[in-house]
């Protein structure tokens, strides 16, 4: 069973290039299990680094509990990853975990195992 739905993936480039991806996580265990959540992030980050023929020097991740969450704005997870090379780099999101260059917030308000 697929753990989640893409709910929308923007170039969102600005002064670097950059991509925005928007995730609904249909399985209520995978919410809760932050390996689950971070096996997603791998996965996706290595599409979305090249998207659409494009190559992209930062990735945002975006992931939501329900269609109501999202569009309220209110993820459980962020994720945050920077090229090495980009020469134009954002600040850096808060974050209260980092992996393998990436950056990724736990909203503390949810109960997440591991």
């Amino acid at each position: 069973m697929q753990k989640y739905t893409i709910a929308s993936i923007d170039d969102t480039s600005f002064a670097a290039k950059r991509i925005s991806a928007r995730y609904i996580v249909e399985d209520p265990a995978a919410i809760e299990d932050k390996e689950t959540i971070r096996g997603i992030i791998h996965e996706q980050l290595e599409e979305l680094k090249k998207h659409a023929g494009k190559t992209f020097e930062i990735v945002h991740m975006y992931f939501y509990s329900s269609a109501a969450q999202e569009t309220s704005g209110l993820p459980f997870c962020r994720a945050q990853w920077i090229a090495p090379t980009c020469k134009s780099k954002p600040d850096k999101i808060s974050h209260n975990e980092y992996m393998q260059g990436i950056y990724i917030e736990w909203d503390e308000m949810y109960e997440h195992g591991g």
